[in-house]
């Protein structure tokens, strides 16, 4: 059996999957345990289907074989794509639904049964209740077996993950399980910003990549883009080495934030546009 030479197509589709995978295998790290994977292909399906369908323009949605022609980009069937062409008010809608968060994850729909469901709250005050583990009604169990039909998850499943999470207490004496800080139960308020910020820096560093891309062929008009790294950093210096480099790109932030300000108009007629330097440290285990 010959082997195939990794050369033209064949190493341009490696490199292009080695690269998606290590974007995806650090996405799917912060996101596991916050979304359940059938939510997430769900979003990522419709959000390549909207990013083609705005790739096309809207007058070329309109000729004849665009719909095709959305295929060839997507992969997905003529029939899929009809069925898919929803707008953005929509899909807002569906967001604000009741039902929503609920569907993120396993966990959070227990969670969001826990809270709204009235079988699980208290019927003046609407908070959560104190639940028995097994039998007495209102459970856990019971929580758990109502909130996830048919997904073969277990109740001392589900309990063990929320424990470790810091959501549950549970009371082994009188055999009760409890609801902790029911505000930030989802994602928690620092940990909620850490992500946000964190995910748009991400993607404004895509948003560089895809302009230089399109500019490959004009060096003066492709924005700055920059990694540097050595690979013989000692460990026993890893704390200094972190303060080394902190202390520098707080120095450098400065700067930067300084130079941004002095760039800035804020009362002229002709309009605006946001622009923004990135600055972040990383380390990478080596194997």
């Amino acid at each position: 059996m010959s082997q195939v030479k990794d050369e033209g197509p064949h190493r341009d589709a490696r490199i292009l999957t080695r690269a998606i995978e290590t974007v995806l295998r650090r996405l799917s790290r912060l996101l596991i345990g916050r979304i359940s994977l059938v939510k997430l292909q769900e979003m990522l399906r419709r959000v390549f289907v909207e990013e083609a369908i705005e790739k096309l323009g809207d007058s070329e949605l309109s000729r004849t074989g665009a719909l095709a022609e959305l295929s060839v980009l997507t992969g997905l069937d003529i029939r899929t794509l009809k069925k898919m062409q929803t707008g953005i008010q929509a899909r807002n809608e569906e967001i604000a639904g009741a039902g929503y968060l609920g569907e993120l994850s396993p966990l959070f729909k227990v969670l969001d049964s826990w809270l709204n469901d009235s079988a699980f709250t208290e019927k003046h005050t609407r908070e959560p209740l104190v639940l028995y583990l097994s039998g007495n009604e209102p459970s856990f169990d019971q929580l758990v077996r109502k909130a996830l039909v048919s997904r073969g998850i277990t109740t001392n499943q589900v309990l063990q993950r929320l424990r470790k999470s810091g959501l549950v207490t549970v009371n082994a004496e009188n055999g009760t399980v409890k609801l902790q800080n029911k505000d930030n139960i989802f994602v928690a308020s620092d940990v909620m910003d850490m992500l946000d910020m964190g995910l748009e820096a991400a993607g404004n560093l895509l948003a560089t990549i895809e302009h230089n891309i399109a500019n490959r062929q004009d060096s003066g008009n492709r924005f700055f883009q920059r990694g540097l790294w050595n690979y013989e950093l000692p460990l026993y210096k890893k704390r200094e080495i972190r303060a080394d480099v902190h202390k520098f790109l707080v120095a450098i932030d400065k700067r930067g934030r300084d130079l941004m300000t002095s760039l800035a108009e804020p009362n002229i007629d002709d309009g605006h546009f946001t622009g923004g330097i990135g600055i972040f440290y990383f380390e990478t285990e080596r194997k």
